[in-house]
């Protein structure tokens, strides 16, 4: 759960300064939490300043890089963390704030920390970017689906078999992709990590946008 969170954040910072601002203007509910997420934040820049050159890292690497620096500080802090929500007097003001402080710290970073800014900027187009793909191919294998449907394919058909149809469907559409893919990531595009990643957010945008679609899928007795 607390990775998801970590996750969103990073996604939530590739949407602007605009989606940032909101977000953490909805969340400011816990006495002591910016002060608390600029502490962080300074001891989260220490580190990256003292750590090996980013410079030549590639946009996924420099999320990771983020990624691992932002998860290490919240983490080693939970003490101080369980500390300010139990001084704030909030109910449910510890969750709130382990919420609250991922993209509250990673602002911090951008706005203040020039190591946090060069990673930052390495891979927030690439998450733009890829938004974009996954919308594409979401669409794509949606339609994929219905014309597999409207062809009579899944007719007379198990689940199992309809699955394995589907399958067929995303990989070979993986291949066409795959250019795409690494042009977005130069050679960890083709690493399992991303891939299962890609895979992972294109199955969810499916799930929003077309799931009637994918009900086909399912066995209809």
């Amino acid at each position: 759960m607390k990775q998801l969170v970590l996750v969103a954040s990073l996604w939530l910072l590739a949407a602007g300064p605009a989606a940032l601002a909101a977000s953490l203007a909805l969340a400011d509910t816990v006495a002591g939490q910016t002060q608390l997420a600029r502490s962080l934040a300074g001891e989260a820049c220490q580190q990256l300043a003292a750590g090996p050159s980013t410079a030549t890292l590639s946009p996924v690497q420099a999320q990771a890089a983020f990624e691992q620096v932002l998860s290490q500080t919240i983490e080693k802090r939970v003490a101080t963390i369980r500390q300010v929500a139990a001084q704030a007097k909030v109910a449910g003001a510890y969750e709130q704030l382990r919420a609250y402080l991922p993209t509250a710290v990673a602002v911090q970073l951008i706005r203040a920390c020039p190591a946090a800014t060069q990673l930052y900027n390495r891979f927030r187009q690439t998450a733009a970017g890829e938004d974009e793909f996954i919308k594409a191919w979401g669409d794509e294998l949606c339609q994929r689906l219905a014309a597999l449907q409207t062809a009579g394919a899944f007719k007379g058909k198990s689940s199992a078999e309809r699955v394995e149809l589907f399958h067929q469907e995303f990989n070979a559409s993986l291949i066409r992709r795959g250019p795409q893919i690494m042009q977005l990531y130069g050679p960890n595009g083709n690493s399992q990590p991303v891939i299962e990643r890609l895979a992972g957010r294109v199955t969810e945008d499916m799930q929003q946008n077309c799931l009637s679609t994918l009900m086909l899928l399912k066995d209809t007795k």
